[in-house]
């Protein structure tokens, strides 16, 4: 259990990711020019709700289309996007004939998972993506809530920190809960993009300090940040070194100053020489060299330099 300045850290830990991701959405917004200030009916919503689930058919679709019309059902499920619209309609339609040749077996009736998988390409297939998350390791279900950590929609684990990259079924599920809208394919994608790009410049200045670090200290965390990214490492486990490595300079940095300031003054005195010695053998232990090599190095440094 996490003791009460454990907690406090990870509550701002969490602020500062949280604060970072809404001024993030409203860059975002601003820059593709969404509007979230317009209104939704009742019946509107309802049928978003029917999208996100993964609910909407053909049928269903032409059922909605004879009731308000192409350019309405457009805005609500492709926020005016007509390309992606027509494809959409394309799409479903194609399922519908291919599940009414599969009634009549003039098709097979299903495919094996490796075949879906292409037709289901964004980039190559011909079938439209289905809408569920669930097989994404237990991370939500199809409505995108989440069971692991109690944390709630799948976004969520990206505004708090405990996922690394948000997708555009992510941006989507964001942007429906907060403000009753569905972005298009494209606008999802250059909105991921942004929150992605905008995350990794947050990560790294709080990782590595946005002022105030000695060129010791940028250079120590820079490359803690740099190993923990190459490796997959989670922000916390690389926050917890960085941390370290800028304690550990900073008390290095204090202890030298105030040795090569006097040592300037005074000259060498055996007090110096003795604290000289405990900030080396302080530096050995927290980087864990071994004393008997760094001895040998030493002997050897200084045979070179005669």
């Amino acid at each position: 259990m996490l003791s009460s300045p454990q907690i406090q850290v990870h509550q701002e830990f969490l602020n500062q990711y949280r604060d970072n991701f809404d001024e993030t959405v409203k860059k975002a917004i601003k820059l593709s020019g969404i509007n979230i200030q317009k209104e939704v009916s009742p019946q509107e919503f309802h049928q978003m709700q029917m999208y996100m689930n993964g609910e909407m058919d053909w049928k269903k679709l032409q059922s909605l289309i004879s009731r308000m019309g192409d350019k309405t059902v457009c805005n609500i499920f492709c926020n005016a996007n007509l390309a992606e619209y027509n494809d959409w309609k394309i799409a479903l339609k194609a399922i519908e004939e291919d599940m009414e040749k599969a009634k009549l077996e003039e098709s097979p009736k299903y495919v094996s998972e490796d075949i879906g998988k292409v037709m289901q390409d964004h980039s190559t297939g011909d079938h439209a993506p289905t809408h569920a998350t669930h097989l994404n390791n237990g991370l939500g279900d199809n409505a995108g809530f989440v069971s692991r950590y109690n944390t709630g929609y799948v976004w969520r684990l990206f505004a708090d920190g405990y996922i690394r990259n948000i997708d555009g079924i992510m941006v989507k599920k964001l942007f429906f809960e907060r403000y009753d809208i569905i972005p298009s394919e494209l606008e999802a994608k250059s909105i991921s993009d942004l929150m992605n790009k905008e995350r990794r410049i947050f990560e790294g200045q709080v990782l590595q300090g946005e002022i105030g670090d000695s060129p010791m200290v940028k250079d120590a965390v820079s490359i803690v940040t740099n190993e923990g990214k190459k490796k997959g490492l989670s922000y916390q486990r690389t926050d917890a070194m960085g941390r370290e490595v800028r304690k550990a300079c900073e008390k290095i940095e204090r202890d030298a100053g105030k040795i090569i300031g006097k040592a300037k003054v005074q000259g060498a005195t055996p007090e110096l020489e003795q604290k000289y010695a405990k900030m080396v053998s302080n530096v050995i232990d927290e980087t864990n060299m071994g004393w008997d090599n760094f001895i040998a190095c030493l002997f050897k440094v200084k045979r070179k330099n005669k």
